[in-house]
């Protein structure tokens, strides 16, 4: 994140641009799903405040949980930049996106996907305030101790909770959270070609671009094109240690040519 930061500020006193989206992870971490955070990772936020904070609030999570939890709070160093990311990006003939568009989402825009989850991600934030605020969790709760919390509350809440409670439970169906948001949609790389290339044909006409660039669904080593160049594939493992055989790559798009670079 530093490095991505540090860039955006690079490109723009260089009169360019460096444009950052939302991904899953990105939007897990917000929302305290912590499935994939490693014990490294947490203890890259360590400093001597971790190592002298009492145990007592947070005993079972490791040195460094509490850090990393306020840096992506919402006003946390890394949280408030997190919340800027939209989820979509369109550049010239290309939208951009970190998983794909489903059909579902053929009548939408991308002002309006973007307002979409970033609303939902400022609705998650109230929500959890909410629930520290009535002392049913703790600032740093994951998303399984705040959804735990919401339920347990919910069975004797009633007017303005029981509402409360009952929209914070419903994000399985956020954009941001549904297998099939721009997030985390993969019907890109898994459709078939015959399933795939009408639908592909339909999205390409209804957002009015060339192509979509997406991520998301690791590729075996390189970058795969596909439905005649209407879909680029560009997440090639470049984090080896999670994909096998996975290698660093960038599309460039130039006077509407495409090349991949290694």
């Amino acid at each position: 994140m530093d490095l991505l930061m540090a860039l955006q500020r690079d490109a723009t006193r260089q009169s360019g641009r460096v444009i950052v989206l939302m991904g899953n992870h990105e939007a897990m971490n917000i929302f305290g799903d912590l499935r994939y955070v490693t014990d490294a990772d947490y203890a890259s936020f360590a400093d001597d405040k971790a190592k002298s904070r009492p145990k007592g609030v947070y005993p079972s999570r490791p040195a460094g949980y509490v850090e990393r939890c306020e840096a992506l709070n919402a006003d946390g160093r890394y949280g408030k930049w997190l919340r800027t990311l939209p989820a979509m990006a369109r550049v010239n003939d290309s939208i951009f996106l970190h998983g794909g568009i489903s059909p579902e989402l053929a009548g939408w825009t991308v002002d309006k996907i973007n307002d979409a989850v970033s609303g939902e991600i400022k609705a998650f934030d109230a929500y959890k305030q909410y629930l520290v605020e009535k002392k049913l969790a703790l600032p740093c709760s994951d998303l399984d101790e705040l959804t735990n919390a919401a339920r347990a509350a919910s069975e004797k809440a009633k007017g303005k909770d029981a509402e409360i409670l009952k929209g914070f439970l419903a994000y399985g169906g956020w954009a941001s959270m549904a297998e099939n948001g721009p997030l985390w949609f993969r019907g890109f790389a898994q459709w078939t070609d015959a399933e795939g290339a009408p639908q592909v044909q339909r999205l390409t006409q209804a957002f009015d671009v060339a192509r979509f660039v997406v991520g998301h669904t690791p590729q075996p080593g390189q970058i795969v094109s596909r439905f005649d160049g209407k879909v680029f594939l560009i997440d090639t493992g470049m984090l080896s240690s999670y994909v096998s055989g996975g290698r660093a790559s960038a599309l460039e798009i130039k006077d509407g040519q495409v090349s991949f670079i290694y």
